[in-house]
């Protein structure tokens, strides 16, 4: 595994310098985003960095989304009409992204109906007026229907995989016409790219070929997140003394997100724990929960829950802690699902504990800054184990994030771009794309 993992480093190492020498991005390009979650209130997810990374370059781009949380929004309108703006920005101020909401029923099982009919209508209007040079999917629905009119209209379509898409929706039959829609789109579209390794096995299993698949894995800006300057502070701010061990979540608290396993066995081992914080940063399904059970703690502030902050302070609060956590479940979801947070967290200079899930296995390996885990209360046992040896474990996941900046992942990914449009100029010359 090492010795794999050492090739593939190298091998990585000479692929960016090769990249870095060609004159990439030159021609602007249009590039049209789908996905069926809301762009400004989810993430940052991979798309969001790309995105932005890519606007900045001077390329255009515009991202049709989905209200996927109307239901938490208190409006009372039955209709909500279609909307455009410029998306806010979420990592680089100077991002120029142009978002696109079609309008949808708020009613539940029709909003998802809305996708068919409004989705259709928008994604056919930009093709005509935008006339994009790509167009990439990051969602069930309006995906097929963009990779259909993509091969009406003869555009590249891309179908980025960072997640198991189909299993995300909360109703258990729909998951099955989901994944059928999915199965289509992995088939008919012209690459697939992938942000790990786990997800391009999974994407073959799904009936796709293997020789479309692409990997454009996550990043981090390891100039923003290796800093330790602010630590004192933050710390203080929280309310952290000298000894205290904290570890840290960072994200969306899904109920399969181990943190609740984590907050009853805090409190119902609060005086063997007496040193640990747990500091949760993100909102989500458990929020609630965890609101309320930290209260029977002695010590309601051993478990710190800031809400969800700004992405551009999120490096400040990886300085106050020890620990970062993502001790999921075991389950369908996160089988194959390496979170852009697993690199910020090894990037931040401290050791991750997580759960031992497939894709992130297969990603990072042993040795390389990730403490693996079985259950999520096994967190605290493997704390105490390595607390001596946490700088050498640091060090190696410092060691291995080093290859993963942004700046050479944008790079690979605009070089891919730039080779998948001259072989669909080269293929259409010879066969006119039908």
């Amino acid at each position: 595994m090492n010795n794999f993992i050492f090739l593939i480093s190298n091998v990585k190492l000479i692929s960016d310098f090769f990249l870095s020498s060609l004159d990439i991005g030159k021609d602007n390009m249009k590039i049209l985003v789908l996905q069926e979650t809301d762009w400004e209130l989810r993430g940052p997810h991979q798309q969001h960095h790309l995105m932005e990374r890519l606007s900045v370059l001077g390329h255009e781009v515009k991202v049709i989304d989905y209200d996927f949380l109307w239901k938490e929004k208190q409006s009372k309108r039955i209709f909500e009409p279609t909307k455009k703006s410029k998306a806010t920005p979420k990592i680089i101020s100077e991002a120029n992204i142009e978002l696109i909401r079609p309008g949808m029923i708020k009613i539940p099982l029709l909003s998802f109906l809305s996708i068919p009919i409004m989705h259709f209508i928008y994604i056919y209007k930009e093709i005509k007026q935008f006339q994009p040079d790509f167009i990439i999917g990051f969602g069930i629905l309006n995906s097929f229907i963009g990779q259909k009119l993509s091969k009406i209209y003869k555009i590249p379509f891309i179908y980025y995989l960072i997640d198991h898409l189909h299993t995300l929706l909360p109703v258990k039959p729909l998951q099955y016409v989901a994944k059928a829609f999915e199965k289509r789109t992995l088939k008919n579209c012209d690459k697939i790219y992938v942000i790990n390794h786990g997800l391009l096995d999974y994407s073959v299993s799904m009936g796709a070929n293997l020789e479309k698949g692409v990997y454009i894995p996550g990043g981090v800006d390891l100039k923003k997140y290796s800093s330790k300057v602010q630590r004192e502070q933050i710390r203080k701010r929280l309310g952290i003394v000298k000894d205290d061990i904290v570890l840290m979540f960072m994200g969306w608290l899904y109920e399969f997100s181990g943190l609740k396993e984590l907050t009853d066995y805090m409190v119902k081992n609060e005086d063997d724990l007496d040193k640990y914080k747990l500091l949760i940063v993100g909102k989500g399904d458990l929020f609630d929960y965890i609101s309320i059970k930290r209260k029977e703690l002695k010590n309601p502030e051993k478990i710190i829950l800031t809400g969800q902050v700004p992405f551009k302070d999120i490096p400040i609060y990886l300085q106050a802690a020890d620990y970062y956590l993502l001790p999921a479940h075991k389950n369908e979801i996160m089988e194959n699902i390496v979170p852009i947070k697993l690199y910020e967290y090894l990037a931040a200079g401290n050791p991750v504990i997580c759960t031992k899930l497939k894709g992130v296995y297969k990603e990072f390996g042993e040795n390389n800054g990730i403490l693996y885990i079985d259950k999520p209360t096994d967190v605290y046992s493997v704390v105490n184990e390595t607390l001596d040896l946490k700088d050498k474990i640091s060090e190696k996941g410092l060691n291995f994030v080093s290859s993963y900046d942004w700046d050479s992942i944008v790079n690979k990914f605009i070089y891919s771009l730039e080779s998948l449009r001259k072989q669909y100029l080269k293929k259409c010359e010879m066969d006119p794309c039908d």
